[in-house]
């Protein structure tokens, strides 16, 4: 992942990002884990993703470090577009939540619609607080 995130910044020769018109992007089952998704949040944050729509990171051993950095880049108002992301059978529990939490209550993620969580956290407190005022579904 790390190599992937890498791959994906923008560049003086590529100012955009490899993939700046991708709209969905599956990385379901890849087994991520904290330290690639700390990459791939570094990825996101710089712009990387900047037209994706739909992000499946379902399956993918992100624990809370990981769920705090995919957070902090969410707060960076690069994921603008995105309307879903998917976390669900990962290791997040409540700092995680917390995390995610505040940063869709920033107001980062105007277009979003729709969140898939671990099972059991859908009715995390803080998660429905910051979802239930936008009509944002949690799954």
């Amino acid at each position: 992942m790390v190599a992937f995130a890498n791959a994906i910044e923008p560049t003086p020769e590529n100012p955009m990002g490899a993939l700046a018109k991708l709209k969905y992007l599956f990385l379901t089952d890849n087994q991520v884990g904290d330290e690639g998704i700390k990459a791939f949040a570094s990825a996101i944050a710089s712009g990387a993703l900047g037209s994706c729509q739909v992000i499946n990171l379902r399956s993918n051993n992100i624990g809370e470090a990981g769920m705090q950095a995919f957070s902090d880049a969410i707060r960076s108002g690069a994921l603008g577009l995105c309307t879903t992301i998917y976390l669900g059978e990962n290791k997040i529990g409540d700092v995680g939540m917390q995390a995610l939490a505040t940063a869709v209550s920033s107001g980062a993620l105007p277009a979003f619609k729709k969140i898939v969580v671990p099972d059991g956290l859908e009715n995390h407190p803080a998660l429905v607080a910051a979802c239930k005022p936008r009509g944002i579904e949690i799954v």
